[in-house]
């Protein structure tokens, strides 16, 4: 009876642990990337070099001002410029649905809820432009510290080989996870945990070594 008891246990503990490793992303951050840089931007077009394919695109930065208030934001658009030919959007696809433009939450700037950053190195050795994004969820209102969750957006090019003319460029979630330790600032977390910039108090994120 005793040895019964024992395997039930043990094997209730097992599918706990198997369906926490399946519900709980685990954390692979930094140790994934390899000569990961921070691409800095100013306001307005920025012209950056993606890879993988390689395209010179546009990161456009725009600022949402809301009365001066804690509510306003950044907004971010990206585009392909060829010759000839109207600046074509690249879209975010989020696994939920697809987004033309991508806007974060500085709040007050200690109290961000969602970060982003744009980045170029080689991720689980694909050399590649990636959008990291770093968020948590609010339940009890700005200031929560919880653990952050970093989606990490790759940028694709659908029959660039085959077809070039027409090939659709877009950005694609392709890995998920969570950070070290609780976090109430996204800024900290993205500084901490991948040594990018801390724009805690630079809510617009302005860079004077942009790419114009």
């Amino acid at each position: 009876m005793g040895k019964q008891m024992l395997r039930r246990k043990f094997f209730y503990i097992l599918i706990s642990i198997l369906i926490l490793l399946n519900s709980s992303p685990l954390w692979a951050a930094k140790e994934d990337f390899a000569d990961l840089k921070e691409i800095s931007l100013c306001s307005g077009v920025n012209k950056v070099p993606f890879h993988n394919p390689e395209k010179d695109a546009q990161i456009i930065h725009l600022w949402r001002a809301n009365n001066e208030t804690a509510h306003a934001y950044n907004i971010f658009l990206l585009s392909i410029a060829e010759e000839g030919k109207i600046p074509r959007i690249i879209p975010i696809h989020t696994g939920k649905g697809t987004m033309d433009y991508i806007a974060d939450d500085p709040h007050d700037g200690e109290l961000s809820s969602m970060r982003l950053r744009f980045a170029e190195g080689v991720f689980k050795d694909k050399k590649s432009t990636y959008l990291i994004i770093a968020s948590h969820p609010i339940p009890n209102g700005y200031g929560s510290e919880t653990l952050v969750t970093f989606n990490i957006y790759q940028f694709y090019a659908a029959d660039a080989e085959h077809n070039p003319v027409s090939a659709n460029y877009y950005l694609e979630l392709i890995d998920s996870f969570q950070s070290k330790k609780p976090y109430v600032n996204m800024d900290t977390a993205l500084h901490d945990e991948f040594g990018f910039v801390n724009f805690t108090d630079n809510p617009q994120m302005l860079s004077k070594n942009c790419r114009k």
